[in-house]
């Protein structure tokens, strides 16, 4: 089997100068004797990294929210539908969750954490939906649309993207094998 030369950036054996290069390459084989073969472009190399900064991101979204939680439960207090129980307790609980979640992505020890992690993630942001819709109809219901839909649109749309992406980046969706 005959690969194609590679591309300049990849002309170096050490794989941490191969993480910041996005180049399409179609492989790389590696010396017989470490007997290897990378295959790169929207490839496995370029999907780790993807998935790290998915997986980075969101941590940080979830660890800013579940701070805010705590900090500020108020504006979290307001928007919670009438029906939930104890809602103090229920803010300062969601924003333990999101704290331990976005933990629990970033550990890098145990893949099965990061996995559950996505997985609590995900489920946090679909059990949260009612109060994001609550929240919508309180606030388009005001005389002056409060945010408006520039703001809540955006925000239901986003909803199921923030699934995906707790279980993408957990690992619990989209690996081979």
């Amino acid at each position: 089997m005959r690969f194609p030369s590679p591309a300049p950036c990849f002309q170096t054996t050490h794989l941490r100068h191969v993480a910041p290069c996005f180049v399409k390459v179609t492989a790389i084989r590696a010396t017989a004797k470490q007997g290897i073969t990378l295959a790169i472009g929207m490839g496995w190399l370029s999907m780790v990294i993807a998935r790290r900064i998915v997986r980075t991101l969101l941590a940080m979204l979830y660890l800013a929210a579940g701070v805010l939680h705590l900090m500020m439960p108020a504006p979290f207090i307001r928007i919670t539908p009438d029906w939930v129980p104890h809602p103090a307790s229920v803010i300062a609980l969601t924003g333990l969750a999101e704290i331990a979640g976005a933990a629990g992505l970033m550990q890098g020890w145990w893949p099965r954490l990061r996995m559950a992690a996505g997985w609590g993630l995900a489920a946090y942001a679909l059990c949260v939906w009612p109060a994001n819709i609550h929240h919508m109809m309180m606030d388009l219901a005001r005389p002056d649309h409060g945010l408006g839909w520039a703001y809540h649109g955006p925000r239901m749309v986003a909803q199921p993207v923030l699934i995906w992406a707790a279980l993408w980046a957990g690992g619990a969706i989209g690996r081979k094998g």
